[in-house]
């Protein structure tokens, strides 16, 4: 995907990795080489039930987060997942706001690297970089639903929707709204590391949802 004159085109190509749309055609932040390969999905049946709309009057106080207004993202849907599909989803829910705040502040969050493997990490520090050198930084609310959550105690693979039709970027100052579609679908893989989980895969296939 290429850039216009510094700025970045697809919400989805832009919000998921920065540096991959100026420097390829694909927006995919992955573990070339890893032991779990970036393709590899679990191979078991889905372990959570359908994603269910995160209201309710009452905060349960051992619900996950959905909320994270420092970064102005709200998770809108997420699946029932027990066991070590949540303690995976658990992790994304952090990894998750630690990127939105990446974006906005165009800087790499020094936590970000106890969510991810190397290669990852990677993507989002060039990311930072080419934001700061084009003076690029990213405003406005972000939802997203994870319509799914599937996994063993080892892999686990999550989809889900990005909603950035309210994101806007900010080039040099001056406040410009995302080329692309509003919605897109995104894939996280989740590597479970010796009892810690981090994010091997995080890509956008280029469909709306």
């Amino acid at each position: 995907m290429r850039t216009r004159r510094g700025d970045l085109r697809s919400p989805l190509l832009a919000l998921v990795a920065v540096a991959t749309v100026l420097g390829s055609a694909t927006a995919c932040a992955s573990s070339k080489g890893d032991d779990t390969p970036a393709e590899q999905a679990p191979t078991i049946a889905d372990s959570s039930a359908p994603a269910s709309r995160s209201q309710s009057a009452v905060p349960d106080p051992g619900a996950l987060p959905t909320s994270f207004p420092g970064q102005q993202l709200e998770f809108t849907s997420l699946p029932k997942a027990k066991g070590p599909v949540r303690a995976a989803l658990s992790t994304y829910l952090t990894f998750e706001s630690l990127v939105r705040q990446s974006f906005r502040s165009a800087t790499l969050p020094p936590k970000l690297k106890d969510y991810t493997n190397q290669p990852v990490l990677a993507t989002f520090r060039s990311s930072a970089n080419t934001m700061q050198r084009r003076s690029i930084h990213f405003e406005g609310p972000t939802s997203i639903a994870v319509a799914s959550a599937r996994g063993n105690k080892d892999i686990v693979a999550l989809g889900l929707c990005l909603d950035t039709s309210r994101t806007r970027q900010v080039v040099k100052g001056r406040a410009k709204p995302l080329d692309g579609p509003p919605r897109a679908q995104v894939r996280a893989v989740l590597t479970d590391r010796g009892g810690r989980w981090v994010v091997t895969e995080y890509s956008g296939n280029g469909e709306t949802c």
